[in-house]
């Protein structure tokens, strides 16, 4: 299907409308969607524009992203008819060290806030449990000790079993500070009654648990490309349990090879250790 005819899809989408409920949330409505018909291209960048009830334009860029939060939307609306606004991140600032980074498993450009941000999102490119997910989702106002404010989720992601969960992703001094812990105490308590699922916290604590990171970013280059018949042969040749060596050296296989059925999941391992010649590998039920 082409990204024209999934625009026109969407031509009826809805928007949201913020209005006051009685718990002091704002939160949205639905509202008709006024399309604009023009799809032109930025920066190498595919871009839809559309334009709201209340004159601001909302850019979402690139198909994968189009669609993703097309999917998202809708089943927030169908869940609890309740849908939240994008909030748009510039790709260019001089306050906001912004981080571009790219993801094969939503076929886009993802943009983020820092380095730790961009690394929960290789976590998600690794996580079989994710199957898509998007950074700075939607914008959430609520009331904290009696003054109206802001919430931005880091990270939004569709899981394979048909749930959400929104991320925050945070230092854990910081997620540690007076301040913090009651504001997430008080958006952990909301999430589920407004929005539909939780939010989860995410310290440097989980995200450089071991040498994970540094596995990740070794490996994420070879799942540029889906696994192709060569490299399947290979996975159904070999042992079930194996060293990343003897993986190598399957049907005279290559360490490109090796490293991309390892990069797509094929086996399990130890994630928190460094992958060496001498890792252990199980391979995954078929």
């Amino acid at each position: 299907m082409s990204f024209c005819s999934n625009l026109q899809k969407i031509r009826n989408f809805m928007i949201a409308k913020v209005i006051s409920s009685s718990t002091g949330v704002n939160f949205f409505v639905t509202q008709p969607l006024n399309v604009a018909n023009n799809v032109y291209s930025s920066r190498n960048e595919r871009i839809f524009c559309a334009k709201n009830h209340l004159g601001r334009r909302s850019i979402i860029r690139t198909k994968s992203s189009l669609m993703l939060f097309c999917e998202i939307a809708t089943c927030l609306f169908a869940e609890s008819h309740v849908m939240y606004r994008q909030r748009k991140l510039p790709h260019t600032s001089k306050i906001l060290r912004l981080i571009g980074f790219s993801s094969f498993k939503n076929e886009a450009r993802m943009y983020c806030e820092s380095a730790m941000e961009s690394h929960a999102l290789l976590l998600c490119e690794f996580d079989d449990s994710v199957l898509r997910y998007t950074t700075q989702p939607f914008t959430l106002t609520y009331r904290l000790n009696n003054r109206k404010t802001r919430y931005t989720p880091d990270i939004l992601k569709m899981m394979s079993n048909g749930d959400y969960q929104s991320v925050e992703v945070k230092p854990l001094d910081r997620l540690q500070s007076v301040h913090n812990v009651e504001k997430f105490q008080v958006l952990q308590e909301l999430f589920p009654k407004v929005v539909g699922h939780e939010l989860r916290l995410l310290s440097d604590k989980d995200i450089y648990a071991g040498g994970q990171i540094k596995n990740y970013q070794s490996l994420y280059p070879f799942r540029r490309q889906p696994l192709t018949d060569q490299e399947k042969t290979v996975l159904s040749i070999t042992p079930s349990i194996l060293s990343f060596r003897e993986l190598s050296e399957v049907a005279h296989s290559s360490f490109t090879i090796a490293m991309r059925l390892v990069a797509h999941n094929s086996f399990t391992w130890d994630v928190l250790s460094p992958l060496n010649p001498e890792s252990l590998l199980k391979k995954r039920a078929a």
